[in-house]
């Protein structure tokens, strides 16, 4: 996966920022915009480290809760970015 983020420009040799994460999630989630709702789907982990590229599986259902949400993708035990420890 690391090189289709790569050749997509999502990344680069020095990590990500959860903003390209966050709008990599995004392009997955609209590439599965007919797919079968109860199934789970690997998301980006978008915690403050940019060299985790571990998987948050949710449902499309869940992920559209998050981001209604504002929460972030966040691996158990992964720190969020200090922008949304920020957001209400």
């Amino acid at each position: 996966m690391r090189n289709y983020l790569s050749h997509a420009g999502a990344v680069d040799a020095a990590g990500h920022t959860s903003q390209q994460i966050r709008d990599a999630n995004e392009l997955i989630r609209e590439g599965l915009r007919h797919a079968d709702a109860s199934y789970k789907v690997a998301f980006l982990c978008e915690c403050e480290d940019p060299s985790c590229y571990d998987a948050v599986w949710l449902t499309c259902a869940e992920y559209e809760q998050r981001r209604a949400a504002s929460q972030p993708l966040i691996v158990p035990g992964h720190r969020a970015p200090a922008a949304a420890e920020e957001q209400p």
